[in-house]
């Protein structure tokens, strides 16, 4: 008989075991279904890349009967199992750039490995080549992007390094800076009427028949300026229809009612946002998607304010610049936090702290912010275009302000320090010079040739080229520089023209006149009195006040005064016909810049109330005998 044998010993206990069987990834079968969309609403559909020349979802809708296979279908699996997983704004960016290089690839026809380092550079060198005739700008640079990036994915980060570089793309015009006076203080004073209809229609809980920005008196200058039919009634119609609600074209469970107001809603949200981008000089990356939460100020000294939260990349800076924006733009926003609150009310939203400042209203009650697919906001551009004949963007004012900087401060650490960027970056922009000053000084050029071209003579024509090109300033805008730059006073000359200081050969060769003369004087009281000379002179300044206006008006009307007596004294003819000319021309742009000031004085002229420097023609002699 077998005997037991007894284990020694604790116990065994049995141990549970949970056996995970590893599930197989799920991936779309349907290469209809492969689409990476971004949090932000775009939608890249990676069915396109397997016909020839990567037609559009809606025509591969239509007639992909009719379309040919590229046959790409591994690509396009494998480009699926890269990107499923991570659907962000770079990854969208990088397959519309990898589009672009296939797009190219079925251009030329090409049957091989459309990854081979031969064929990738040949494709950048052909769009380099077509960067420098002026085409196409971006596009290498756009490629090369998509296809490093492809390459890394699938680790060739050696033959990153070998493809060709891409030119860098020059700046289009359409994101330059704006002209201070013909361009950007128009489009400020439309964008805040257009702001401050919208606040107090809204305030007041008012229909809008018409949007708020259209101004007749400017609207008819482009009609005319355009030529557009009859009195611009198609071009005027848009103002109107911005308002209003086609419920027939719409799939909404909102009211008719309820759309009409989000739609009113929707076009103050665009120009507040446009507003802020001019006021603020904020990128629209950091601006549009701002929350109520994060609208808190913080003072830093000077009347100048920045946003307290952070901007999350640029090495954690803060979301606006260290020169920040001025109490009337923080006046500006906190006007509208109060309106953006009424408007959530109204539609029956009360929790938005973590709401957009700056809303959009969908039709299907969903809000967002402007930084998302379909909300459009450079369509306020149908209304400035109508108004301006140009259109704007963040990053046009965003430009203009760093040029006013640069000009204002002529300093490049404190233009960087108030754009959020590098040194570096913005040095390599302003290597060349301030974009306006470049504009001023070729439309001077221009003006002076065509001017020389009939005939006249070269000096005149380079004088009064400067002096309608020249920076003139109001009165206000003339002492705020003095303030904000620590500037001595320009002198007034007998003219009425300013000058900030002649050049040391201008004083040299005055000072060797009066010597001549036998006028002696200190050398602390060495000043320039070429007082004709002074339009093409560098140094001088056009100030819009009335006095300086009624000073040179009275000049000129005693100058005209002495045409009648030129043949009788040793007044110089050609000189005094030439002061005439540029009297006249100087004259008509001041009346321009500041209109209220010419009326004044030239009411002050017209009724025989003349500067007492020039109180008869013969104040002139003292004047001439100095030339």
């Amino acid at each position: 008989m077998a005997k037991r044998i007894k284990l020694q010993g604790r116990e065994r206990t049995s141990v549970h075991i949970n056996k995970n069987i590893k599930e197989a990834d799920i991936i779309a079968l349907r290469f209809e279904d492969m689409v990476i969309r971004t949090p932000k609403g775009d939608s890249f559909y990676l069915n396109r890349l397997r016909y020839v020349g990567c037609p559009t979802k809606p025509v591969i809708d239509k007639s992909s009967g009719t379309l040919m296979l590229a046959e790409r279908d591994e690509l396009v699996r494998h480009l699926y199992e890269l990107t499923v997983d991570v659907q962000a704004t770079t990854t969208h960016t990088n397959l519309r750039n990898l589009l672009q290089y296939i797009k190219y690839i079925d251009s030329i026809n090409f049957q091989s490995d459309m990854f081979e380092l031969d064929i990738m550079s040949k494709c950048i060198k052909h769009y380099n080549g077509l960067a420098l005739k002026g085409f196409e700008p971006s596009k290498a640079a756009s490629i090369r992007e998509g296809l490093g990036w492809y390459l890394k994915k699938v680790n060739r980060f050696l033959d990153v390094k070998k493809l060709p570089n891409a030119k860098e793309a020059r700046p289009s015009g359409k994101d330059g800076a704006l002209d201070l006076e013909s361009e950007l203080k128009p489009i400020a004073k439309t964008l805040l009427r257009g702001f401050k209809g919208f606040v107090e229609a809204i305030k007041n809980n008012e229909w809008l028949d018409i949007h708020p920005m259209f101004d007749d008196d400017v609207f008819k200058e482009q009609v005319k300026a355009q030529k557009w039919p009859g009195n611009g009634g198609k071009q005027k119609f848009a103002f109107k229809k911005a308002l209003f609600v086609n419920p027939g074209l719409i799939n909404s469970p909102l009211s008719n009612e309820q759309l009409r107001l989000q739609l009113i809603y929707i076009q103050a949200s665009r120009n507040a946002l446009f507003l802020f981008y001019m006021l603020t000089g904020m990128n629209p990356s950091v601006l549009a998607p701002i929350k109520h939460r994060q609208v808190i100020f913080k003072d830093i000294g000077n009347g100048r304010y920045v946003f307290e939260s952070e901007k999350y990349r640029a090495n954690y800076k803060s979301v606006d610049s260290a020169l920040g924006f001025s109490k009337y733009a923080k006046s500006m926003i906190e006007s509208w936090v109060e309106v953006s609150k009424i408007m959530y009310e109204r539609l029956g939203v009360y929790d938005i702290d973590h709401k957009p400042l700056m809303p959009y209203f969908d039709t299907q009650g969903d809000i967002k912010d402007f930084t998302y697919t379909g909300t459009e906001p450079n369509l306020i551009n149908k209304f400035i275009v109508k108004l301006h004949g140009i259109t704007v963007n963040a990053t046009r004012f965003r430009n203009t302000k760093s040029d006013v900087l640069m000009r204002a401060t002529e300093s490049i650490f404190i233009t960087a320090q108030s754009l959020n960027n590098t040194v570096s970056v913005v040095a390599k922009r302003y290597s060349s010079g301030v974009e306006s000053d470049h504009k001023n000084n070729l439309q001077a050029t221009m003006q002076a040739q065509a001017a020389i071209a009939k005939g006249q003579v070269i000096s005149e024509a380079v004088e009064e080229a400067k002096v309608l090109h020249s920076d003139i300033l109001s009165d206000y805008d003339y002492k705020k520089r003095l303030r904000q730059e620590g500037m001595k006073p320009a002198t007034v000359t007998p003219t009425g023209v300013r000058c900030q200081g002649a050049t040391q050969n201008k004083l040299e060769e005055e000072l060797g006149k009066l010597k001549r003369t036998g006028i002696q004087l200190n050398n602390d009281e060495g000043k320039c009195t070429d007082f004709l000379g002074c339009f093409n002179c560098d140094s001088h300044l056009l100030i819009a006040s009335t006095n300086d206006i009624w000073l040179m008006l009275s000049f000129r009307e005693q100058i005209t005064e002495v045409f009648g007596y030129i043949a009788k004294n040793s007044i110089p003819k050609e000189q005094v016909y030439s002061v005439k000319a540029m009297l006249d021309k100087t004259l008509k742009r001041l009346e321009a810049k500041s209109p209220k000031s010419y009326k004044e004085a030239e009411y002050k002229v017209s009724n025989g109330d003349f500067h007492p420097l020039y109180a008869s023609r013969y104040s002139l002699k003292h004047f001439f005998g100095d030339q």
